[in-house]
């Protein structure tokens, strides 16, 4: 008996070792700690900031066109026969000379010959004077790109922060769900316990125990699909995180902190469409496709550089050198014709980005009346649902005692118990699904700060 007991205890102890281990390899993270790992591990998250610096980058590419341009032009060549070549003497002594050179071997040339190789090296500077606002516009241009994927990027971060809080309180959710079915268990284990009493007493049907029974086995597979449940989206959450790897879960415990009347959050829709980032993308819309037509303008106006030349060349037996200013006006005429088509292509761009703007942001402010709609909802929810516990675990409490006295059946009972854990259940929901709302109404009118 003694050696028995040993063994239990060893066992005992080993389990619990197991389990401290486990808890302390588990990581329990806040919503706050959710939305700043997916912040920083998110590959959305990361794409985002790599467009911003791809847009600055361009950035400082537009405005190296302020700058003069700078060229080094270099050349050498070698022929295989002199490139100039002229003769000095008339024909009849150029022969005369010739036989000469043949028998004496005098070796009199009788004509200049050059070009035979040739180096030269310059510097050429260009400065353009006057483009037609091409390159002021072009910088507008990647200005408001670097602006747009801000905004973007901010817009993405909303995104992120309303997934983290979902994913979040669905966990919680399932982990309130659990939290139910123990009680639940608990409450029938009772039940059972008194219907074996009252059957060995004579006074129920032993039937009452086996009902009994088969609503913990009931129970039993509820909280398996609910385990499996559990651990799938606290791998998803891990992954979205940036770590993968670790074994990630959240704090379990659900209560109505920051559960507050939606009037308290409140605000106009249109002053909350104008705080929206998706609002000022649409401004920055209609600015791009004005400044694309001022780019498209330029293509018939005049251009003006001044430029200089420094050049060092060697082409017979002296080495020369030169330097050169000039200016430069080029106005096109035969491309008039066909880039105003163009000019007039990019107005209808223009005038399509000002309907745009106009069309969603009236969607825009539609999204913000019905986010605020479901707040509302979901806050009388929550309050229907907190009466509905308080009912609920009354007609338990009544029905128990009215079994205990034989005064209703074990499927009544079983029924009450049934719906004390629906309840809890519809409150849980009610809960989370009243932090998502109000994390959704508060991101869509410009307030994220006010989320967590």
């Amino acid at each position: 008996m003694i050696r028995r007991y040993v063994i239990i205890t060893g066992i005992a102890v080993l389990c619990s070792s197991l389990f401290t281990l486990k808890t302390m390899a588990q990581r329990v993270v806040s919503l706050e700690e959710c939305v700043s790992s997916m912040r920083k591990g998110n590959i959305r998250a990361k794409n985002a900031q790599k467009n911003v610096q791809s847009a600055e980058e361009f950035r400082k590419y537009a405005r190296s066109k302020y700058y003069p341009s700078l060229n080094l032009n270099a050349f050498h060549y070698e022929a295989t026969d002199y490139l100039l070549r002229r003769e000095l003497l008339s024909e009849e002594w150029s022969e005369l000379i010739e036989e000469l050179n043949q028998q004496y071997g005098l070796g009199l040339d009788t004509s200049i010959q050059a070009f035979k190789r040739g180096t030269s090296a310059g510097l050429s500077l260009l400065q353009p004077v006057y483009v037609g606002g091409r390159i002021t516009n072009v910088n507008k241009l990647a200005d408001l790109q670097v602006d747009a994927m801000k905004m973007v990027q901010d817009v993405d971060d909303d995104m992120l922060v309303m997934e983290a809080e979902l994913m979040y309180f669905t966990l919680l959710k399932l982990h309130g769900k659990r939290r139910v079915l123990d009680a639940s268990d608990v409450e029938v284990g009772s039940i059972l316990k008194d219907a074996r009493n009252l059957a060995a007493e004579g006074i129920v049907n032993s039937n009452d125990a086996l009902n009994v029974e088969l609503t913990q086995n009931q129970l039993q597979a509820q909280r398996v699909r609910l385990d499996n449940a559990i651990k799938l989206l606290r791998r998803a959450l891990a992954k979205e995180m940036g770590v993968p790897n670790e074994d990630i879960d959240v704090d379990t415990v659900l209560t109505s902190k920051g559960i507050v009347p939606p009037q308290t959050l409140w605000m106009d829709s249109g002053m909350a469409t104008d705080n929206r980032n998706e609002s000022r993308l649409l401004d920055l819309n209609v600015q791009r496709t004005q400044l694309q037509t001022k780019i498209a303008k330029a293509s018939y106006l005049p251009i003006v550089a001044v430029g200089g030349n420094f050049g060092v060349s060697r082409f017979l037996t002296k080495t020369n050198t030169r330097g050169m200013a000039y200016a430069v006006l080029a106005m096109p005429l035969s491309t008039f014709w066909s880039e105003r088509h163009m000019v007039k292509r990019s107005k209808i761009e223009e005038q399509k980005a000002l309907d745009e703007r106009k069309d969603k942001r009236e969607l825009l402010d539609l999204q913000v009346r019905d986010a605020y709609d479901n707040l509302s909802a979901a806050y009388k929810q929550v309050e229907i649902a907190k009466k509905s516990v308080g009912r609920a675990e009354e007609n338990l409490r009544i029905k128990h005692e009215e079994y205990i006295n034989g005064v209703c059946n074990m499927t009544t009972l079983l029924d009450a118990q049934r719906q004390k854990s629906t309840a809890n259940d519809a409150l849980t929901d009610a809960t989370c699904d009243y932090h998502h709302a109000k994390t959704k109404y508060l991101i869509m009118t410009g307030r994220k700060e006010l989320t967590y």
